[in-house]
This record gives structure tokens, C-alpha cells and sequence, in this order.
């Protein structure tokens, strides 16, 4: 997105749409990504003996 502003700073306009996530949301989901790493490695991986 680009961003038009005046010689003071004022916002004039906007020019196309783009979003991150929130900072909030970006921890939220790191959380999620590690908890679900951390189950895979711990309870879903078999330890068979050959």
C-alpha cells in the first residue's frame, strides 16, 4: 500500500489494501506453531527398536 501525505504529515490518502497481523495475533500464533511442533516431537513421533 502507498501512503500520500501532506507537507505536515496529515494523511491525504491511501493507495491499495495490505495488512499484517497484529502484534497480539503474531504471538498468538507463534504459540500455536511451537505447542504444535512440540506435540508432534514428543507424542507422535514412534521410537521403534530395530
Amino acid at each position: 500500500a502507498k501512503v500520500h501525505i501532506d507537507l505536515n504529515n496529515g494523511l491525504m490518502k491511501t493507495v491499495g489494501y495490505h495488512s499484517h497481523l497484529r502484534e497480539k495475533e503474531k504471538l498468538e500464533v507463534r504459540e500455536a506453531r511451537e505447542k504444535m511442533i512440540y506435540l508432534k516431537v514428543h507424542f507422535l513421533t514412534l521410537n521403534i527398536p530395530a
